[in-house]
């Protein structure tokens, strides 16, 4: 949008940290799930990991979306992101609408 890195405020050290910190993004995520999951019992979340220790995947819903499937799960849709994200892992949301006819989230997937 601004025409190309040249014309972007940022130094190679901006672009350093930038790659240290995604180095673990993965860690962070799965810590911070283990962490939800110790705070509410009924938070949920798995993952895979494959022989080359790269995610596979990685499925989550908190307590009140969880609930929220089970008053209101009689029609759910999928949506995803092909390969719009960082890693290339697309984002996964099964939706579906409450008495309001809003929308709700059920459950999340990156795959």
């Amino acid at each position: 949008m601004s025409g190309g890195l040249q014309y972007m405020g940022h130094t190679s050290r901006d672009w350093k940290f930038a790659r240290e910190e995604s180095q673990d993004d993965v860690k962070k995520l799965l810590d911070f799930f283990e962490k939800m999951q110790k705070i509410n019992p009924d938070f949920f979340y798995d993952y895979d990991i494959d022989a080359d220790n790269h995610v596979r995947y990685v499925f989550w819903a908190n307590a009140s979306s969880k609930g929220s499937y089970e008053d209101f799960g009689d029609c759910v849709t999928f949506d995803m992101t092909y390969g719009t994200k960082k890693f290339h892992m697309p984002l996964g949301v099964f939706v579906g609408v409450n008495h309001h006819l809003q929308s709700t989230i059920f459950f999340v997937a990156l795959v």
